[in-house]
Order: structure tokens, then C-alpha cells, then sequence
């Protein structure tokens, strides 16, 4: 009876409107569109990978509408990482991922693959391509998108263990040097 007494007085007091001790606020990090970024994130919810980032994915949108693999960071910077296309790769995942010793992300699509009736899949984790195009004294060195947490480093000896931070800013992809004398080498590192 006494228990039946205190759920009265919670709902009441949900009901009212009053506060309850020890409620918390919670705060959304994103709003998933049904776009790119991907629609009706998995019940499994989130897996922090040794990045220290978020990870997670949506059984529908994404670039295709068949689901996406995505990272989100505790601020709530959301990449999308992968969108499925409901060939081969699968389609439509319902559960979460796990990171394995390989550092890569695995995870299961429960329809799409060879017979429709779902896939394992792994999401490389390896280090992203720098890539160079060169117009005139100038060249472009440009990443891709999902690598925004890299930073570009620089330096003219190759045998030296100092290396330059070029750009550091947040979300940068590409960034335009000069060539110059001696030769600059780059790199992308993790900080």
C-alpha cells in the first residue's frame, strides 16, 4: 500500500508539474533529418570507440535511404561515416556496432547483401589518403570529409621528428600551400 502511496504522489507531481529531487537536464545533441545524416537511430544506442568519439547507426536515410553508420562527438558534431546502399554492403542496420582489436568498427545490416537477408560488415578505421593537386606555385592538399578531427603537419626533412602544425582549425579539409624551395613534406596526424 505504501508503494502504491508514493507512485500516486510521483505522477501527481509529474502531472503538476513540479520538479522532482534529483531530476537532470537533459541536453539534445542532434536532430537527425532523414537526410545525409541518416533517420531512426538503433535502440542499441551509442558505443564510445578509443577515439574517444561517439558511434552509432540509423536503420533508414543516409545518403541512399538505406541507413547510416555515423560519429558524433560530445559536443555534438555528427559526421556521417557511411551510408549503405542496399546492395551487397546491406541494408537498413538495426543494432550497434563494437570496435574490434583492429581498431575497426563492425557492426550488422539486417536486410541487403547477396541473399537479402542481411550482412556483417566492417568500417575501416584506417589512417585517411592526403591527396595533392597542383596548379601553377600553389598545390592543394585536401582529405576527406569524415577525417575533420586530423590536422595537417608539415616539414622539410623527412628524417626529422618535428613536425609543423599547419592548419589545426576545426573542420578543415583542404588547405592551399606554396611550393617552395627546399620541398615541403605533409601529413595527416590524430592529436
Amino acid at each position: 500500500m505504501k508503494n502504491q502511496a508514493k507512485q500516486l504522489l510521483v505522477i501527481l507531481a509529474l502531472l503538476a508539474g513540479i520538479p522532482l529531487a534529483g531530476a537532470q537536464t537533459l541536453i539534445p545533441l542532434w536532430s537527425f533529418t532523414d537526410g545525409h545524416d541518416g533517420a531512426y537511430p538503433v535502440s542499441a544506442g551509442l558505443m564510445q570507440a578509443g577515439d574517444g568519439n561517439l558511434y552509432g547507426t540509423t536503420q533508414a536515410g543516409g545518403t541512399n535511404g538505406y541507413g547510416a553508420v555515423f560519429r558524433i562527438t560530445t559536443t555534438g558534431v555528427l559526421t556521417p561515416l557511411y551510408s549503405f546502399t542496399g546492395g551487397n554492403d546491406g541494408a537498413n542496420p538495426f543494432a550497434g556496432l563494437v570496435q574490434a582489436n583492429d581498431g575497426n568498427l563492425y557492426g550488422t545490416a539486417s536486410t541487403g547483401g547477396a541473399y537479402n537477408v542481411g550482412t556483417v560488415f566492417e568500417l575501416d578505421f584506417s589512417p585517411p589518403a592526403l591527396n595533392v593537386s597542383s596548379f601553377g606555385n600553389q598545390s592543394v592538399l585536401f582529405w576527406p570529409a569524415w577525417a575533420n578531427n586530423y590536422v595537417l603537419q608539415g616539414t622539410t626533412n623527412l628524417a626529422s621528428t618535428n613536425w609543423a602544425t599547419v592548419s589545426n582549425a576545426v573542420m578543415v579539409i583542404a588547405v592551399t600551400v606554396t611550393n617552395s624551395s627546399p620541398g615541403q613534406f605533409f601529413r595527416l596526424a590524430n592529436p
